[in-house]
């Protein structure tokens, strides 16, 4: 494969739809993207333009945000407006608020939406706020926390991957990056891991890097962003495949 025909340069997306098809990637319900970047790329910003694109107008978004913003009026009002459909934007700080605010999924079974989107935002944030407890009772030795956190962690995806499944959702998790400096490539692909890596991804269908472009000088939303497939689970082989494509196009191209 040509590197052109592989990173798909001077391709211009009419929305998020089809960058993932571009990239062998089909958003369908029970499925589960994990999104990670580093802080401020957009990874929340795309995150609710793929519901966005999805929905078209014609279903619900429920969100799981355990950071700050996410009990901001102003910022659920920026949510709604890109989204164009009816959303539903919890404050789920720590891990028990999260489980909490899932299992009120019941309330749709009488009547279901019409397409139905479940965004996990984010997982290292519930990490640092269960640490922090930790932290708070003298406790710093960084195994101990781990042993006691991953496992939280792992169960909040498997409950996130299972209520995907059971209510027909389309399910995008997002988490942040870390750095492998000095151990090479992240599956030979990535410069940078998600910061949950193996611990979600038997619950996840497509892990998903975004970062700025290597040209980009910026985080406008006129610089180029690249999504670079890190993990597959339907089509392996297309890890490495990238697009670059900036959030001012997607407005433009937008429904």
């Amino acid at each position: 494969m040509s590197e052109k025909k592989q990173t798909l340069d001077n391709y211009t997306p009419a929305n998020t739809l089809d960058i993932l098809l571009k990239l062998h990637i089909k958003p369908k319900p029970k499925k589960v993207i994990l999104l990670y970047g580093p802080s401020m790329v957009g990874k929340s910003f795309l995150a609710t333009l793929i519901a966005r694109d999805y929905l078209n107008g014609e279903g619900l978004a429920i969100y799981y945000g355990s950071e700050p913003h996410y009990a901001d009026e102003d910022y659920k009002a920026l949510i709604t407006s890109q989204l164009r459909a009816k959303a539903y934007i919890n404050y789920t700080p720590y891990a028990k608020d999260v489980f909490q605010a899932m299992n009120k999924l019941y309330s749709l079974k009488d009547d279901p939406p019409k397409k139905l989107v479940l965004i996990l935002d984010s997982l290292s944030m519930i990490a640092q706020r269960e640490a922090k407890k930790f932290y708070a009772k003298g406790i710093t030795e960084s195994r101990v926390i781990a042993a006691r956190v991953v496992p939280l962690l792992n169960a909040i995806s498997t409950e996130f991957k299972e209520k995907c499944i059971e209510y027909n959702a389309l399910g995008i998790m997002i988490t942040h990056a870390g750095s492998t400096a000095g151990s090479g490539k992240y599956r030979g692909v990535a410069e940078l891991k998600p910061s949950m890596s193996m611990r979600t991804a038997h619950n996840v269908d497509y892990i998903l890097l975004l970062d700025l472009a290597p040209y980009s000088q910026s985080a406008d939303l006129k610089e180029k962003r690249r999504l670079t497939v890190v993990a597959s689970r339907y089509m392996p082989g297309i890890e490495g495949k990238h697009i670059d494509f900036s959030f001012e196009e997607l407005e433009r191209g937008k429904k």
